[in-house]
């Protein structure tokens, strides 16, 4: 069985089980300490009656699936957490490795995609923000740093993680045009979950376009050195800065040493085009009307 949903608590379990020693690990080399991690028993997530270790403030590791997610919850009460668990900002950075190691808790057919994690202040609102499955199962887990312990919960199914991202005094019908400002750029990209801030380490090629030109193929075969090729293009005109084949700027060129660079003008960005990042499995249960 390769989706996350109620009926497969068996197969979470045993995941639990088989990689406890490498979350476990994955914790320590997160938190600078030895911890070790062990699975206590199953149960499920009663909305009526919320045990007490999943209310108030806490720590969301949230492993994505294909058609939904599980989300491992840390309590904010545990006694061993660093100070910076307390930073929203210091959170998904500080995590991210973590994040990814820990999808070892749920099965390999399970195919986790998106691995992120955040602190959230009410863990109840937000398990119920995400879309938490009436009777959904839960992993109890415990943390062990020394003589001190604290409990872990893994829940699943969810299927509207994004939701999670949207700010408590924004509703997701209006969330796209709500204007959010930062003072500095690098601000606003560590607000960023780790896999939408990976996006920028993507390499994309950029050129200047110096003129351009059509030509019969016949004429090309002709070409050799010293041959001539003639554009209806100035030698003063503006030059067209791109990035990944998309023109966003026009500049000229200015000498830099011994080699030549382009002093940026103007800018011109192509049309906007803006949609909602959302995770794998959010994206997928949209698409199929959950």
């Amino acid at each position: 069985m390769s989706e996350l949903n109620v009926e497969n608590v068996d197969q979470v379990l045993k995941a639990c089980r088989e990689g406890a020693l490498m979350a476990g690990l994955a914790f320590s080399e997160a938190f600078g300490f030895e911890i070790t991690l062990s699975v206590d028993r199953s149960d499920s997530v009663d909305r009526d009656a919320f045990p007490d270790d999943l209310k108030g403030a806490g720590i969301f590791v949230v492993l994505e699936a294909r058609s939904a997610a599980a989300i491992l919850v840390l309590p904010a009460t545990t006694p061993f957490l660093p100070h910076w668990c307390h930073d929203a900002r210091e959170v998904p950075i500080r995590l991210e490795t973590l994040a990814k190691q820990a999808r070892v808790l749920l099965p390999t057919a399970s195919r986790t995609i998106n691995c992120w994690s955040m602190s959230v202040f009410d863990i109840h609102d937000s398990l119920d923000r995400a879309g938490l499955h009436p009777g959904a199962p839960r992993i109890q887990l415990q943390l062990t740093a020394g003589s001190q312990r604290a409990p872990a919960s893994l829940i699943w199914p969810f299927r509207h993680v994004e939701q999670l991202l949207i700010p408590d005094d924004i509703d997701a019908d209006s969330a796209s045009s709500h204007p959010i400002t930062w003072a500095t750029v690098e601000e606003g990209l560590a607000q960023l979950p780790p896999y939408a801030r990976s996006l920028l380490k993507v390499h994309v090629p950029v050129s200047v376009t110096l003129a351009t030109t059509r030509q019969a193929l016949r004429r090309i075969l002709e070409l050799s050195p010293g041959a001539i090729i003639s554009f209806k293009k100035p030698c003063d005109e503006t030059l067209t800065l791109e990035v990944g084949g998309q023109p966003i700027a026009d500049g000229e060129a200015v000498k830099v040493g011994d080699k030549f660079g382009l002093w940026i003008t103007r800018m011109t960005f192509p049309k906007e085009r803006f949609r909602k990042v959302i995770g794998a499995a959010a994206q997928l249960s949209h698409g199929a009307g959950i």
